[in-house]
């Protein structure tokens, strides 16, 4: 059935319309597939901002709160995998070794030489510029070597 040109629906028909297109129903719909982003989203608009700290530590310095997922859990729509932190506490719960370890590779140039006993910092495939010289530029069977 083609609509009637110029019709407009009424504004309770244009509501009815959007209830049943939304959450499940959508054909967006992606579950428990949907991306980081969509999730976040999903949640502050179904529990709302976060507005305290549920650590039992907290220190009270930050006063700003944020969703948080707890340890070892995935990206599920379930409140049980969530608490609302502060920064300060979200902030200390994300940062592990491992997460730090990643940090530090990001920073290439603190990083020090591949060489043991060479305490320089790195600036190219892992060795400082003394060494890099040393086994890729002087060495004749390097292709860029002279």
């Amino acid at each position: 059935m083609s609509r009637k040109k110029g019709y407009k629906h009424t504004d309770a028909t244009r509501k009815r319309i959007s209830i049943s297109n939304t959450g499940e129903k959508s054909s967006q719909w992606k579950g428990d597939l949907a991306k980081y982003q969509a999730i976040h989203i999903w949640i502050r608009t179904h529990w709302g901002s976060s507005y305290k700290c549920e650590n039992i530590d907290c220190e009270g310095k930050s006063k700003q709160y944020q969703w948080a997922l707890k340890p070892n859990r995935k990206y599920t729509r379930n409140r049980k995998d969530y608490e609302m932190l502060c920064r300060s506490c979200h902030r200390k719960q994300d940062i592990t070794e491992e997460t730090k370890r990643k940090i530090s590779l990001g920073n290439r140039k603190y990083l020090s030489c591949k060489i043991i006993s060479c305490k320089r910092s790195h600036l190219a495939k892992g060795y400082c510029m003394n060494h890099y010289n040393t086994i890729f530029r002087r060495n004749p069977c390097f292709k860029g070597g002279k």
